[in-house]
């Protein structure tokens, strides 16, 4: 197994926008395989070593982006409903200025 080429692969693909958090699930699970694979596998203690943080480190990056995601999704959903609320409220208030002018 040719660990360096794995390692070389998964940095490409991390660094791609991925505008899904169900991508980046399945990217974050496809990455723990490898991360799986490289733990059980034999070779040089040094290079497995290497392999490990990095694909720990894009893990952890991969978790970062699904937050963010998350925390965009929730401030948007967020701004709509306030943007809902105070369009109910500017009805009202055009609805009285104009049953006081007739």
């Amino acid at each position: 197994m040719n660990i360096s080429s794995v390692t070389s692969t998964s940095t490409a693909s991390v660094t791609t926008s991925i505008s899904d958090t169900s991508q980046l699930e399945t990217k974050k699970a496809n990455l723990q395989k490898q991360l799986d694979k490289v733990n059980t596998s034999k070779g040089d203690e040094k290079t497995k070593q290497a392999t490990i943080k990095s694909l720990e480190a894009q893990i952890q990056q991969i978790d970062e982006q699904i937050q963010q995601k998350k925390a965009n999704k929730s401030a948007t959903s967020q701004g709509q409903a306030s943007n809902s609320s105070n369009n109910s409220v500017k009805e009202k208030s055009s609805e009285k200025l104009l049953d006081e002018l007739v």
